[in-house]
């Protein structure tokens, strides 16, 4: 007698892969919403480097919708972690938005997939017409914590443009 065990085969989860959720918005000011998902767009462009890769931002706003079954409704950490090993990604990117009439708060964390894990949170403050800003110096403190090895070189730089650093 033969027996045939299935087990599931997800995708490989990758430490160098990031997935970074929606961020969640906490404002009366409605015109703070487009962060929710425009964060994640725009780290994606900070958070790739040689040694790591953003998963794909369409893909990452494609499966927590899914997961959650709307645009606007936040997951617990466990099933955002779940989605984010869906996607190959072995880290995980919650962030918040906390936005008043003059000033806005942005904070994320860095969780590691499997063990859930969470690194030193990471929270930025400045005027709301400083956003570009305030993302450059949140992707700085990001990549100091997920590429240690480069942090020294970050250390050391004089600028604060992540383009320039990466270059």
């Amino acid at each position: 007698v033969w027996y045939v065990v299935l087990r599931p085969h997800g995708p490989t989860i990758d430490d160098r892969v990031i997935a970074a959720a929606p961020f969640r918005v906490a404002s009366a000011d409605a015109s703070l919403r487009y962060l929710r998902e425009g964060m994640v767009d725009l780290l994606a462009t900070k958070l790739t480097t040689q040694t790591l890769r953003m998963a794909d931002p369409r893909s990452i706003l494609h499966a927590f919708r899914l997961a959650a079954g709307s645009n606007d409704e936040d997951l617990t950490e466990g099933r955002a972690r779940e989605v984010a090993r869906t996607l190959g990604a072995g880290r995980l990117l919650l962030g918040d938005v906390v936005g008043t009439p003059t000033r806005i708060v942005l904070s994320a964390r860095l969780l590691d997939v499997s063990s859930g894990r969470a690194g030193d949170p990471i929270s930025v403050e400045g005027s709301r017409d400083s956003i570009v800003v305030l993302v450059e110096q949140m992707s700085l403190a990001l990549l100091k914590q997920l590429a240690p090895e480069e942090s020294q070189r970050l250390g050391t730089a004089t600028t604060t443009s992540v383009v320039a650093l990466r270059s």
